[in-house]
């Protein structure tokens, strides 16, 4: 069960596209993003979240992405987002380490990471941060 103080909900513009081929890991952080006032967007592979981002119409603010997925993995799908919505943010999941990750090139250096298992507050205060100060 999710729970959460009354100020931790806010009316918030953002729009964010959740991606993750666990659907259980995908299904708990939309749902603790959209209480915490969020536009949730869900694609359970990178294929379904570049039709997706295609298809919706208004601004999305930050991809949240797993790193290794079946067929189109994050930093794939980050890149082909970033071709059509150059202003997007992104801000990957991974199991593993973000340094490990940079240094064996699947991420570049400087990439924002939110590393697997999160608690509610290190999800929160990760998208808020990469949101920007506005968030």
């Amino acid at each position: 069960m999710l729970t959460h103080s009354v100020g931790d909900q806010t009316d918030r513009n953002e729009t964010l596209l959740v991606v993750d081929d666990d659907p259980d890991v995908r299904d708990l952080t939309a749902e603790i993003l959209r209480e915490r006032g969020y536009r949730i967007l869900e694609a359970g592979s990178g294929e379904e979240a570049v039709r997706l981002a295609a298809d919706y119409p208004r601004p999305i603010h930050l991809l949240l992405t797993d790193v290794l997925m079946p067929r189109m993995d994050g930093p794939t799908l980050a890149q082909r987002l970033l071709e059509r919505r150059p202003g997007l943010k992104v801000l990957f999941m991974t199991g593993f380490s973000g340094r490990a990750l940079s240094d064996d090139g699947e991420l570049p250096h400087g990439t924002e990471v939110l590393s697997k298992p999160f608690t509610f507050d290190d999800l929160t205060g990760r998208v808020r941060e990469v949101l920007g100060p506005d968030a």
